[in-house]
């Protein structure tokens, strides 16, 4: 087999960085690449104004908790994220970005008093957040088998990253409005 590059970037590049392999006998291409692919489908999503008041909302509530307990989430939270940006084909971050930010909605239903650090986590991830909530469930069991094993969890994807993010992103909006007097 020999490696073949273009020197170009493919759609193929997002989770692989060999442009092409062909097995010298048959002349066939062979496929070598990450699975599942590291890309996920933001969509188009432009910033709109109405997308501006719930991040002013939660910055606010950032400064306000500046210094306390309930600065904690946030720093897992950021940690998450700079793992995310970090992923790539060669270190994969799943497990670490997904357990950072799982520490940051575990962190904050504890330091919001939602959840008291004993009971079932996924009945007062239900209560904090309002009501029950597609793929929290999910979420939250992958979390407890990282906490458990403390090793790279295979199935974590980046699709799993992406869904414990929004919950701890949709638990600071939650959290920040309370701080402004919404009931929710």
């Amino acid at each position: 087999m020999r490696e073949v590059s273009s020197g170009g970037m493919s759609q193929r590049s997002i989770s692989s960085s060999i442009e092409e392999i062909r097995d010298l006998e048959s002349d066939k291409e062979v496929m070598a690449e990450v699975h599942p692919r590291l890309k996920m489908d933001w969509g188009n999503q432009a910033l709109k104004v109405e997308s501006l008041r719930p991040i002013r909302i939660v910055m606010s509530y950032m400064a306000k908790v500046r210094g306390t307990p309930k600065e904690s989430p946030f720093n897992f939270y950021m940690h998450g994220l700079a793992l995310l940006g970090k992923n790539d084909l060669h270190i994969q971050f799943e497990t670490n970005a997904f357990e950072q930010f799982f520490k940051a909605f575990k962190s904050a239903l504890f330091t919001s008093g939602d959840w008291n650090g004993e009971e079932d986590l996924k009945t007062a991830a239900d209560r904090g957040m309002g009501n029950e909530i597609e793929n929290l469930e999910r979420c939250l069991q992958l979390g407890a088998k990282i906490e458990a094993t403390k090793a790279r969890i295979p199935d974590i994807t980046l699709e799993d990253v992406m869904w414990i993010k929004r919950f701890c992103d949709l638990y600071f909006i939650i959290l920040a409005m309370r701080q402004v007097g919404f009931k929710i």
